[in-house]
């Protein structure tokens, strides 16, 4: 149990070398601790409990404000007060900020001592007037995070998938399909902003699995961290994040990148298959494809030895509960 005194603030940049200096800024009078990315800041929310989080707005993939949009969704930490740097003034942002209870945007260059100062207003006029104790010290918790870098770039494609539903066939009854025994049911996440070709997937799936679908590669990220999934079919081509983006971020988180996931892609390259591989894909799987040739592969990674069904946070009834009763319009398929 943590009881230091000082308050806790999470810097969150994608530039290693400027979230360097941002934390040893922070640390002269606060307890500072980092997070790489967007995905990587809400995986370490809570664990670390940030009594303050500062956000880089121009991130790759996922920038710093759909990164607290997600926060903000976390019912403990729907309050934390949060500073964004940005090279722009607020105005360039405000449609955007609505709502999302930002504190304060400071426009780069930062000064240590314009950081400082801006840190002390905030928690200064926040409604926890001392900072709460915390479960773990950011010593304990920072001996568990290792590093990584990057998957090298290269590869990428930019065409636009063609596969639509049409080029799907019909779903035989699975139950003639034979499968292995499990020990336990896995949960499997499929991400692609073609509905139709969740549904289809689902159709596939829903009776072995706790299959669940995502269309908008944004919002997966807080999803892949609330549910929990065990397994994540990408679509590599999508608006905003690609498959291949969003497989990159997984990696870069030390609890995140034993996800198993698998690209389903119209693709059909040597090239993009390789890359797929390199990424640490456990498959690959071109549409179109006939329903068995979808259940073959996932049985596959589901079975094999190192596939590892964790304990979940949620029940599969409970996810569908919560996004019922979520206010915001759902992606959850």
């Amino acid at each position: 149990m943590s009881d230091s005194g000082k308050w806790r603030v999470m810097v969150v940049d994608d530039d290693h070398i400027v979230l360097g200096a941002l934390a040893e800024t922070l640390s002269a009078e606060f307890e500072a601790t980092v997070a790489f990315n967007g995905l990587d800041a809400l995986e370490k929310l809570e664990r670390y409990e940030p009594d303050l989080i500062i956000l880089d707005v121009v991130m790759p993939c996922v920038d710093g404000i759909d990164t607290c949009r997600a926060i903000r969704k976390n019912v403990r930490f729907r309050h934390v007060p949060v500073i964004f740097l940005s090279g722009h003034d607020e105005s360039v942002y405000r449609d955007r900020l609505a709502g999302l209870e930002a504190a304060r945007v400071l426009k780069k260059p930062v000064s240590p001592a314009q950081l400082l100062e801006s840190c002390r207003k905030v928690l200064d006029h926040s409604d926890i007037k001392s900072p709460a104790r915390k479960r773990y010290k950011i010593t304990e918790l920072e001996t568990l995070e290792t590093r990584s870098t990057v998957p090298p770039a290269g590869g990428l494609s930019t065409a636009t998938e063609v596969c639509t539903v049409r080029d799907l066939p019909r779903p035989p009854d699975l139950r003639r399909i034979e499968a292995p025994a499990s020990t336990g049911t896995a949960r499997i996440m499929i991400v692609d902003d073609d509905r139709d070709i969740i549904s289809y997937m689902l159709a596939v799936l829903r009776n072995r699995f706790e299959a669940f679908g995502v269309h908008d590669p944004v919002s997966a990220i807080y999803k892949i961290i609330r549910y929990q999934p065990d397994l994540i079919i990408l679509d590599i081509s999508m608006p905003r994040l690609s498959g291949y983006q969003l497989s990159q971020l997984l990696r870069l988180n030390r609890n995140l990148r034993t996800i198993k996931f698998m690209f389903a892609s119209s693709k059909d390259s040597a090239q993009e298959i390789a890359y797929a591989k390199q990424l640490g894909a456990a498959d690959y799987l071109v549409k179109p494809f006939e329903p068995e040739a979808l259940l073959e592969k996932v049985l596959a990674i589901v079975e094999a030895p190192d596939f590892i069904i964790r304990e979940k946070a949620m029940t599969f009834d409970e996810i569908h509960r919560a996004e019922s009763a979520d206010s915001a319009p759902s992606q959850f398929i």
